[in-house]
């Protein structure tokens, strides 16, 4: 049996997408971060999962710290790992109230879809002019993420 959890959000960071490369450094992860936490959208009982590729593991912890990750390579292996956390939750629209897709790839089109169709809210965070036609139709809100460049992190 599941429980409702009111207010609760279930995240999926894809960090190499939200980063716009395919190997981001300690710095570009914590500015993915530092620019993600500044939308305010994540609230105390949300639940955050990081997806990325094995060669940024070690990288992308330094920017959410406490969130679950999880990890796969080759062509859309975050993607395709994220997408699997929501299979094997089997039932997450029962748990959460909300879900924020932290990428604006395609492939996460179909989940949107699922969500709504649940009653779910719908967030998409993307890089601007980086997310795909169809997320962007199915989500309920769009949010840009703003990441400061190099020379200004090391600023």
């Amino acid at each position: 049996m599941y429980f409702s959890h009111p207010n609760r959000r279930l995240h999926l960071i894809d960090i190499e997408n939200l980063a716009g490369s395919s190997c981001p450094d300690e710095g570009l992860c914590r500015a993915v971060s530092d620019a993600y936490f500044d939308l305010d959208l994540v609230g105390p009982s949300d639940l955050l999962v990081v997806g990325c590729c094995h060669r940024v593991f070690s990288t992308a912890a330094y920017g959410f710290g406490g969130a679950r990750y999880v990890v796969a390579s080759g062509k859309d292996g975050a993607d395709r790992a994220l997408l699997s956390v929501c299979d094997e939750a089997g039932g997450f629209e029962r748990r959460f109230d909300g879900i924020v897709i932290g990428s604006g790839d395609h492939i996460f089109v179909d989940l949107a879809l699922a969500a709504r169709r649940s009653s779910l809210d719908v967030e998409v965070v993307s890089r601007y002019g980086h997310i795909s036609i169809g997320l962007r139709s199915i989500a309920h809100r769009v949010r840009f993420l703003e990441v400061a460049s190099k020379a200004n992190i090391a600023a």
